[in-house]
């Protein structure tokens, strides 16, 4: 991955991910955002609405130097739930959605400097 857009720069992905990857992933550095507060749940919910078609809306963003990874499951039981993983699950955990859909791993997976 390789950061694109910063500081508010609009129409553009935050970003630059490859071909076929099946996330979206917005990128926020705003010191408001932590668990369990509207800042996150917005950022989710930006994700959510700028997401292409077909694509999983992920939320990276970091606090106190280190990376936070935030997404949404169980929308489809009525009852959706916030997950945030720490900066050492991240990659443990992209890598276990490619095994489960049966897709090859990218062979590194790096969080943006």
């Amino acid at each position: 991955c390789e950061r694109a857009a910063r500081n508010g720069v609009r129409d553009g992905e935050d970003l630059k991910l490859p071909e076929g990857f099946p996330f979206y992933i917005e990128v926020k550095n705003k010191k408001a955002i932590d668990i369990g507060t509207k800042a996150l749940e917005d950022a989710i919910a930006q994700a959510e609405a700028a997401r292409p078609a077909g694509k999983v809306p992920l939320v990276l963003w970091k606090k106190r130097g280190k990376w936070r990874l935030s997404f949404r499951t169980g929308a489809n039981s009525g009852t959706p739930y916030t997950i945030t993983l720490g900066q050492a699950h991240i990659a443990t955990c992209l890598r276990s959605y490619f095994v489960v859909k049966g897709m090859e791993p990218p062979a590194r997976l790096a969080l943006p400097a």
